[in-house]
């Protein structure tokens, strides 16, 4: 992937979600196994990668406040499945279940870049969340009140409300969250995820 940032006077890294490039070119030289890449402006370069499995990869600059503005992209392999969302299939293995992911009040997947869930309303009290993570990289939920903070596309993690753990593609857990009635978003809390538009409307009555 050839990449040039024009401009004109804000600095950009680029990141594909979901790999690890191989070899970074730029004018500051060879970079090896880099998940990022730092480009000044006018500055340029090309990375070579390699795409693993089908399915969908995101690619965003870590310029949060453009990312949000759209400048977000999807690498898709030529036999990716055509589903809502940018899924890269689940990872390695199918996803852990148990059996406290069945009586769950509402069952939520995640993937890479979306969150979808069986219901996106409950009644006010505790709540337990069911969440798997479906997609091939870490992903992590919690829940935020409307209108959410998100600094240049950055989460401010003090409004976060049932914050679950990091699970990386594959696992699952259960969360419980004593919630009061209002609006709110389902997020991944992990860094550019919400930019790049993982997140869900989600309403207590």
């Amino acid at each position: 992937m050839y990449v040039l940032n024009a401009g004109p006077s804000i600095w950009s890294a680029l990141h594909v979600i979901g790999t690890v490039f191989d070899t970074a070119h730029t004018d500051n030289g060879i970079a090896h196994d880099v998940q990022t890449v730092n480009l000044a402006p006018s500055q340029g370069g090309w990375v070579e990668f390699t795409l693993d499995e089908e399915g969908g990869y995101p690619f965003v600059t870590h310029a949060f406040g453009d990312a949000v503005k759209g400048a977000i992209g999807v690498l898709q392999t030529k036999n990716a499945p055509k589903a809502a969302g940018h899924d890269m299939g689940p990872a390695h293995g199918k996803p852990h279940h148990d059996p406290a992911h069945a009586t769950a009040d509402v069952k939520l997947t995640l993937g890479d870049m979306y969150i979808k869930a069986d219901k996106t309303s409950v009644k006010a009290g505790k709540v337990n969340i069911s969440v798997i993570n479906e997609g091939a990289t870490m992903h992590a939920v919690a829940l935020a009140p409307v209108p959410v903070k998100a600094d240049g596309g950055m989460l401010d993690e003090r409004q976060l409300l049932g914050k679950g753990k990091e699970l990386m593609g594959g696992n699952s857990e259960v969360i419980t969250v004593d919630l009061e009635p209002g609006k709110y978003e389902l997020v991944c809390f992990l860094p550019g995820h919400y930019a790049a538009g993982q997140k869900l409307a989600f309403t207590v009555t």
